[in-house]
């Protein structure tokens, strides 16, 4: 079968807008901020949630200290909360974290786990633990808190790699 020279340009065309619409196009990811299933809260405005991170929120409504769990692997899921909630990058959060702790605004550092395991695991197992996980890694044990009013699946929602 012969094609002809402008067929060729043709197809080539559109196997090269193929690929570039292929390319272009990244899922949406959403970090859903995790706390034990069996926390009273549901909903948590983004200032409010910056605070509980920075750790100048430490109580819950309830009186019961807040136990601050941080990955520290890296991820995308990572790279929105450093930029989302810190307004920082990753050697920013250190520096902050260890200023605090020397100048006395923290009495010791957030925990930190290695793996996505390891957070599902803390925030399970401890009644007062909050973190941050891939919507699509939550199970039926945790509790996803809604921000600013809206869950992750939500039109709007702050915590994702789209706004």
């Amino acid at each position: 079968m012969k094609f002809s020279l402008s067929r060729l340009k043709i197809i080539s065309l559109l196997l090269i807008l193929l690929n570039f619409c292929y390319t272009g196009y990244t899922e949406s990811l959403n970090v859903a901020i995790v706390v034990n299933k069996n926390n009273e809260l549901s909903d948590v405005s983004l200032v409010e949630l910056k605070k509980i991170f920075t750790k100048k929120k430490t109580r819950w409504v309830d009186g019961k200290k807040i136990f601050l769990i941080l990955p520290t692997f890296s991820s995308e899921e990572r790279d929105i909360v450093l930029s989302k909630i810190y307004n920082m990058n990753d050697v920013d959060l250190k520096k902050f974290w260890l200023s605090q702790l020397f100048q006395g605004g923290i009495s010791k550092l957030p925990k930190q786990v290695n793996s996505k395991i390891a957070v599902k695991r803390f925030v399970e197992r401890i009644p007062n633990a909050i973190s941050f996980i891939n919507l699509s890694d939550v199970t039926d044990d945790l509790k996803v808190l809604r921000v600013n009013g809206k869950l992750p699946s939500d039109l709007g929602y702050l915590l994702n790699n789209k706004t």
